[in-house]
């Protein structure tokens, strides 16, 4: 032990019961309070009255102080000497200005809404749990009451390590059953940083710090089956962002096409754009009705639409006006109607959308793929309705 903790001991324990000391904190094995010393706050924990003789107390106590003192962190508490006086065993710490984080959590309920204090305590409680795990000792007893959070900057700082392991001690581990993993009180798995990990994963749901399936894989019952070291913990977490990222951009992009692909008049552009009057329905038409594409041409290629040029839209049709939505029930009028439209041919075009082909050499074209495929199939089956009435109409203009 070097001097100045010699110093420091000797002047805690002389000015034990001169000095201000306020009670803290009543735990399961032991009592704590503040004390001050020439100026500085500090913490003293001593072992109840009746575990003073107990020697399994009394070594966990001695054991803690000797990991602590070789700790160096500055998300973990300080250890600072380890004495007796006429009432037994103390330990002597940094006092943390601050709240356990169950007690911080109940003055500020939605504390882990923001994204920005989250981070903050994820990188600092795992930066900690890390750097015990680095210098071979295991904490086993993380929980909200053994974690301060200071009441400046909310930083973390990690206490007690009164059931923390190191293989160099006599194992006396123990635990607390609501955050720590199975294996501690079954005995059923050896002790590995993965029982850690398990406490972290109990915290981390009960606060909704992480993603849900984070820490439903640090609470897996065999701890093989668990995040393996904090490092791959951390990774899993860091790498959500990106992955959340890309979900929503596709999400947002899925909501902008189903709402474009609702609106009434999403067919404008296919009728009034110079592109669209030019050639774009004709090439997906020329691609239709392609020869070596019979089979599709027929489902593709529909009914004449009796109603084309109806009375009740006749007015709009001579007015250009006409803006069907491209179902099969009312459809596009291709090209824009300046008069009245020869006999319609509805088409499905490749996008799912229907119209019907009022121009002259388009029809002529669709008619021309039609006769090599009766050419080469005289007995071809369910030929379309329109190509009927058009051979009959040239029938009868031929009788005449």
């Amino acid at each position: 032990m070097d001097e100045d903790s010699q110093i420091c001991s000797k002047f805690v324990i002389k000015e034990t019961n001169t000095v201000n000391e306020e009670f803290v904190a009543n735990g399961s094995t032991s009592v704590c309070y503040k004390v001050q010393y020439y100026g500085k706050w500090l913490f003293k924990k001593r072992l109840k009255k009746e575990l003073r003789d107990n020697q399994i107390y009394v070594s966990a106590f001695r054991k803690e102080f000797e990991l602590g003192l070789q700790l160096e962190h500055p998300n973990i508490v300080r250890y600072v000497d380890m004495k007796a006086d006429e009432d037994g065993v103390f330990i002597v710490t940094d006092y943390v200005d601050g709240k356990s984080l169950s007690s911080f959590m109940c003055e500020n309920p939605n504390y882990f809404k923001l994204s920005a204090n989250r981070k903050l305590f994820i990188k600092e409680i795992l930066s900690a749990v890390d750097y015990l795990h680095q210098h071979q000792i295991l904490h086993l007893d993380l929980k909200p009451d053994n974690i301060m959070m200071t009441n400046i900057g909310h930083h973390v700082k990690l206490i007690d390590l009164g059931y923390s392991y190191q293989d160099c001690f006599t194992q006396n581990t123990g635990g607390t059953q609501k955050y720590s993993a199975p294996e501690q009180f079954s005995k059923k798995y050896p002790l590995t940083p993965a029982c850690d990990i398990y406490a972290l994963g109990n915290i981390f749901q009960e606060f909704h710090i992480v993603r849900r399936f984070v820490f439903r894989k640090c609470l897996k019952e065999n701890p093989k089956d668990r995040y393996q070291s904090v490092a791959e913990l951390r990774k899993a977490i860091e790498n959500i962002k990106p992955i959340y990222i890309l979900l929503s951009i596709m999400f947002f992009i899925a909501i902008l096409i189903l709402f474009f692909s609702l609106l009434p008049n999403s067919n404008i552009e296919i009728k009034n754009s110079p592109q669209g009057e030019a050639g774009a329905p004709q090439n997906v038409i020329k691609q239709k009705t392609d020869v070596s594409k019979v089979q599709e041409q027929q489902q593709n290629i529909g009914y004449p639409k009796s109603n084309a040029s109806n009375s009740n839209n006749k007015e709009k049709e001579k007015m250009n006006v006409r803006q069907g939505v491209g179902t099969k029930e009312d459809p596009v009028i291709f090209p824009p109607l300046n008069g009245e439209p020869a006999p319609g041919m509805e088409m499905e075009l490749a996008d799912g959308r229907y119209v019907v082909i009022t121009d002259k050499t388009t029809q002529e074209n669709i008619i021309k793929d039609m006769n090599e495929q009766i050419a080469k199939d005289p007995d071809m089956k369910d030929i379309p309705k329109w190509y009927i009435e058009y051979l009959e109409t040239q029938k009868n203009k031929k009788k005449k």
